[in-house]
């Protein structure tokens, strides 16, 4: 009988000592963010052929919405076809063209299943004071998607990305 009393108590303390990150919603968001940008960030440092969005949507397709990934990859697919820019001049991941050394994800606001998590930079060893990009995803604690981006300004890249492109200037 004591024996069975040490297991349950031993179960119980096991139990006790999950990490809030795994337990608790707002920590496995917050996780999410924060691995996906530790990723990210060594991609947009890298010497990749290929924007650093574009590889994203390669090898990590399954962390963004739908309709964000199709919207994205119409505009890498305008920007192949036309030879020139013609869409997205930065990375709208980082909201940036210089990449920083590394990025932390910040305040985590949640609302229902949508989350805002403010994103900054860190250069030199110095946190950026203001939030470079603020990503939104949902998910429901254990799968996340990003679904839009937004940007200091105000701005966003669904907006971004909906709105009208210029016409190549190379026949189609």
């Amino acid at each position: 009988m004591n024996w069975r009393w040490a297991g349950v108590v031993g179960v119980l303390l096991g139990l006790l000592s999950v990490p809030a990150a795994l337990s608790a919603p707002n920590g496995t968001a917050q996780h999410f963010a924060q691995d996906f940008y530790d990723w990210y960030g060594k991609v947009a440092l890298s010497d990749a052929k290929d924007p650093a969005w574009v590889v994203a949507l390669k090898l990590r397709k399954t962390d963004f919405d739908p309709e964000l990934t199709r919207l994205l990859k119409e505009d890498a697919d305008a920007q192949a076809h036309c030879g020139e820019l013609v869409g997205l001049d930065f990375d709208p991941i980082l909201n940036s063209q210089d990449p920083a050394d590394h990025y932390v994800a910040g305040k985590l606001v949640r609302k229902r299943r949508r989350y805002l998590i403010e994103v900054l930079a860190v250069r030199n060893g110095t946190k950026s004071t203001t939030p470079d990009v603020t990503a939104e995803f949902s998910g429901d604690g254990r799968h996340f998607v990003f679904i839009n981006f937004h940007y200091p300004d105000g701005g966003d890249l669904l907006s971004i990305l909906r709105s009208p492109r210029p016409e190549c200037s190379v026949p189609k």
